[in-house]
């Protein structure tokens, strides 16, 4: 018998939290949270900063506007001068990964001092690979980190995971209000969407968010990283990003995004865009940095 989705949700959300506080009690880091950005939460719109190139090509007025807001940063934003308000990392199977974003901790004395610092992902691992990767961050970045509570949707075609969306979010998942894990799927781009929707953002603007490509603005060549710091290898291959690519699975996010923008965003008077029409989202998202007519 198979199980509805909302079901399917719980078990995995107990799972992760089992497994999760146990390591929270062991290595002593803050509590879990299922509502984290709000302690943080300074206004109605927050920038989601992701690593296209397009960030590249932001005027000054521009970057002082997403300066005036919140703002969330996700993996190798880390290599960008602007300090978002919160940022996120991911536990990964690639010990280069993990190695290339500790050492980028440890070199961003900004960041680390002025963001609230996330680590998702780790549900996804056994408990003691957990807390082998969280013993071997510095100590300073340690103390700092905020293990993030956190669970897969079920679903691996566009019709399956719509029932779940809808199934979920009559439970109360999207709300903020239940103590329900951070719903995830395909990318760290929907996780940081449902963290502003259970913050009570109204406005959620994408900023980075190309998918119509692989170039990464630490890749440019008029690029200037801050010294230091560790540039990963390439990681991604093809024309498009591959959270985007049919190829690896039906459930894109742009079909990700589509189908929660109708489902649960519109219903809750929540607006997503996109900074630049460039992006692959466009304009099925409207652009918030709009080229004037």
């Amino acid at each position: 018998m198979l199980l509805p989705p909302w079901v399917r949700f719980l078990n995995k959300s107990l799972r992760s939290y089992r497994k999760l506080d146990s390591v929270v009690h062991e290595q002593r880091l803050p509590r879990l949270d299922f509502n984290p950005l709000r302690h943080k939460k300074s206004s109605d719109t927050l920038f989601i900063l992701g690593s296209g190139s397009s960030v590249l090509t932001y005027t000054s007025e521009e970057w002082q506007t997403i300066a005036d807001h919140d703002s969330l940063g996700f993996n190798y934003w880390i290599l960008h001068p602007f300090v978002p308000t919160h940022y996120i990392f991911e536990l990964t199977k690639y010990d280069w990964d993990l190695a290339c974003i500790t050492k980028n901790l440890v070199a961003r004395t900004d960041l680390a001092s002025k963001s609230c610092i996330y680590l998702k992902d780790a549900e996804r691992f056994d408990k003691s690979t957990i807390n082998d990767a969280v013993s071997a961050l510095p100590g300073h970045i340690k103390e700092a980190i905020h293990l993030v509570w956190d669970a897969e949707i079920p679903g691996d075609t566009l019709q399956d995971f719509t029932r779940s969306v809808i199934s979920l979010s009559r439970a109360g998942v999207f709300t903020g209000r239940r103590h329900w894990a951070i719903p995830k799927k395909r990318a760290t781009l929907f996780f940081a969407i449902n963290l502003a929707v259970r913050a009570g953002y109204k406005n959620i603007v994408l900023c980075g968010v190309d998918l119509n490509n692989t170039n990464y603005f630490f890749r440019a060549d008029e690029f200037l990283a801050p010294p230091n710091l560790c540039i990963p290898p390439e990681y991604q291959s093809g024309a498009i990003h591959k959270t985007n690519n049919p190829a690896h699975g039906e459930v894109t996010i742009s079909a990700i995004l589509d189908i929660f923008d109708r489902l649960v965003l519109q219903p809750r008077g929540v607006a997503l865009s996109v900074a630049k029409e460039t992006s692959a989202l466009y304009p099925r998202f409207k652009a918030y940095f709009a080229s004037p007519e």
